[in-house]
């Protein structure tokens, strides 16, 4: 493990960049805040060693490919480099520098985000999936968590979020449609654990996410806390075992949520990928139908909560909406809210029988 002190505050780097102070350490790489000799403040992620020669340069090549990726819901990637020898000739990437902390520590000052703070952290971090997905080949970020996902308030109060962390990133293989798995273990969707990832795979560390952003808790921390072991495989063995019990909803810690969100959250860890939401850019448009059914009928009645329930199973989506479609005929406000919701379930219900035939 490097010394988040290697680089002291004042410390000089190619003549470009001058280290501000320590930021974070994380598993791979050590966080500094660097003044740009032309541009200002920036962070510098300093990976740790270890590496050969060849997956250093192969890091680089990889920052550089991801400094192509701009979106306002991704942190931008600068540059890319190796620190001199004196200061142990590391390699480094520099980025877009956002200092109001992360998704977790917002999650442990409140136990879990307010509804408008949740809408806004799902959507835009669902258009930055959309973004990286339909990169060609489609880009699967590997990590999303809640301490990847980086904050900001705007003028208006109003929450921002940067996606962070794209280090272990990597386009999908055309001829397999998959990349081998990296990432955070309790984060990791099932096929991950199996050895590979797609854009579903993402979609469902999103679900994650935003599980313990609405809740304050993560589903699965308890079955890992009780493995008498730190040993990998008894910890993947248990977190499979895990992603295939049944899971509480997210209401069933905070009784406020919508149940919208219940069911765009569920939808998303289904443990068979096939069932899941496959990709950015249909989340992107789930998450603004569930806004829209969330801000147009806040509190609705009990036959549209009955029939929400059912959208929360992938397999009663048919069901759902023909349930859903009657409810709301009763409805004398918000029933209009809902039709993105219902449109987005009928292009989840074709596309499931497309994939069944």
């Amino acid at each position: 493990m490097s010394n988040p002190r290697l680089l002291d505050p004042g410390t000089v780097i190619r003549d470009t960049y001058t280290v501000d102070r320590h930021i974070a350490s994380g598993a791979f790489a050590d966080v500094y805040r660097v003044r740009h000799r032309y541009m200002g403040m920036q962070a510098m992620k300093v990976l740790r060693d270890g590496r050969t020669e060849d997956e250093r340069v192969q890091g680089l090549y990889e920052a550089f490919r991801l400094a192509k990726i701009a979106h306002p819901a991704i942190v931008r990637v600068y540059d890319g480099n190796c620190l001199e020898r004196e200061h142990g000739g590391l390699p480094y990437v520099t980025m877009e520098l956002v200092e109001e902390g992360t998704l977790k520590d917002l999650e442990k000052a409140t136990g879990a985000l307010y509804v408008q703070d949740l809408l806004d952290a799902c959507e835009q971090l669902a258009a930055a999936l959309e973004h990286a997905h339909t990169q060609d080949p489609p880009i699967v970020h590997r990590d999303m968590k809640p301490t990847n996902v980086l904050l900001a308030r705007r003028a208006d109060g109003r929450l921002s979020v940067r996606l962070a962390d794209f280090g272990l990133a990597v386009p999908i293989s055309k001829e397999l449609g998959f990349a081998s798995a990296h990432g955070t273990l309790i984060y990791r969707s099932p096929e991950s654990l199996a050895g590979m990832e797609m854009p579903s795979s993402d979609v469902y560390s999103w679900g994650l996410t935003m599980y313990e952003a609405a809740t304050g808790v993560n589903p699965f921390v308890q079955q890992l806390r009780e493995v008498r072991s730190e040993r990998a495989l008894e910890l993947m063995k248990a977190l499979k075992d895990a992603q295939k019990s049944d899971i509480d909803v997210p209401s069933y810690y905070r009784h406020a949520i919508h149940p919208v969100i219940d069911a765009l959250i569920m939808r998303c860890l289904c443990v068979e990928h096939q069932m899941r939401i496959p990709d950015g850019a249909v989340l992107h448009r789930a998450t603004r139908a569930a806004r829209d059914a969330v801000e147009g009928n806040p509190s609705p009645a009990a036959p549209v909560r009955r029939a929400l329930y059912l959208c929360r199973d992938p397999e009663r989506t048919d069901e759902a909406i023909s349930l859903l479609s009657r409810a709301l005929k009763s409805e004398r406000e918000g029933a209009p809210s809902y039709i993105p919701w219902i449109s987005y379930l009928r292009g989840e219900r074709d596309r499931m029988r497309r994939h069944a035939s």
